[in-house]
């Protein structure tokens, strides 16, 4: 017996995705205009379970449920191409790592709702936006994080500072 999604729990995990893949190096949208019908859309992503449907499935967790393995805790939004590499290559994508990429993603589009003024006084507000935007990308990379007391008297700059201490990955190979 698999533990499938219902309809409603599918769209709540595409909608606190923002209806963008949940893999960092993907983000692709998963959702376009039909190229035909006006009256139609084409879905590309795909609730994935975190932790299998089914007993043969990849990360399967007897611990669960039914109503966890069915639940909006136990899926991530990606695109059809992701979905089929994450089930392909199950070594490779950890319950934590996508849980992880859950819980980013779903930062990343409350972020994107956020709606800041231009002028002085929201850049405290756009630099904080700045800081979390960082640290949801480069989480494993970046360090103490670091910021200006003051908005640099009134000036249109923003000073945000990291400690690069990676052992991997994009800021080591900047560091070579």
């Amino acid at each position: 017996m698999r533990d499938s999604f219902s309809l409603r729990i599918t769209k709540i995990i595409a909608d606190r995705a923002g209806h963008r893949c949940s893999n960092p190096v993907c983000r692709r949208a998963t959702s376009k205009a039909h190229p035909n019908d006006p009256e139609l859309s084409v879905n590309l992503g795909i609730a994935e379970h975190i932790t299998a449907a089914s007993p043969n499935g990849p990360r399967y967790d007897q611990r669960l449920t039914t109503d966890e393995r069915k639940s909006a805790s136990n899926g991530i939004w990606v695109c059809t191409r992701c979905s089929k590499e994450i089930d392909s290559a199950e070594s490779a994508y950890s319950v934590d790592l996508l849980r992880r990429w859950k819980k980013d993603i779903e930062v990343a589009t409350a972020r994107d709702t956020v709606e800041i003024e231009a002028g002085k006084l929201q850049a405290y507000e756009y630099q904080n936006v700045l800081q979390d935007a960082f640290e949801v990308i480069f989480s494993d990379q970046l360090f103490r994080k670091r910021s200006e007391v003051k908005v640099n008297e009134g000036r249109k700059r923003i000073d945000v500072v990291f400690s690069n201490e990676s052992k991997h990955g994009f800021f080591l190979w900047i560091k070579k």
